[in-house]
């Protein structure tokens, strides 16, 4: 994994595995210009110091990466209670299933949704943009992607939503 001086995490569940490494926003690699350019756009949004709210976010501009984001609705007390308020259809994760409205702690990926919880609770608390690689397996099928979260704030302080991109590519892992 191109992991750069970050940390990267390994866990394992059963025959699944969970490899993920956040980078610095500057080391958003080439091949995840779309990421890039979407941070662009975000930054673009902010007033300030102020975050940018979900009625700011022109999807148009964002036309790259439709089928490609989720968006989350981080209101609950807790991540297990933040809710997928849109699910991109484009995950292969999705395998035909409509994943919105899904809570994050009912997600049916162990591994995932331990990363998950951790990382958009990361995301939540800080108000700060994170920018991920990742590699897994779950029931046998192997997955690696880069992946942009973004918060929104209607206040412009509080986060209430997270705007998820993904782009879906080859990655060496950890281990290889």
């Amino acid at each position: 994994m191109e992991v750069g001086s970050a940390t990267a995490v390994h866990e394992l569940r059963g025959r699944d595995t969970y490899k993920r490494a956040r980078l610095n926003l500057d080391a958003i690699a080439p091949s995840d210009n779309r990421l890039a350019e979407a941070l662009t756009y975000w930054n673009d949004l902010r007033d300030g110091r102020k975050l940018p709210c979900r009625a700011q976010v022109d999807l148009f501009k964002l036309k790259s990466m439709m089928g490609w984001m989720h968006v989350v609705d981080t209101t609950a007390s807790t991540p297990h209670g933040y809710y997928f308020r849109l699910w991109g259809s484009s995950v292969r994760l999705n395998s035909g299933k409509n994943h919105t409205k899904m809570l994050l702690g009912d997600c049916p990926w162990p591994l995932l949704r331990d990363a998950a919880i951790e990382d958009y609770g990361d995301v939540v608390a800080t108000g700060e943009p994170a920018y991920h690689l990742i590699c897994h397996t779950v029931d046998f099928s192997r997955h690696s992607l880069a992946r942009l979260l973004l918060p929104l704030a209607a206040d412009g302080r509080r986060v209430d939503q997270l705007l998820i991109l993904i782009n879906e590519r080859p990655l060496p892992c950890v281990d290889e």
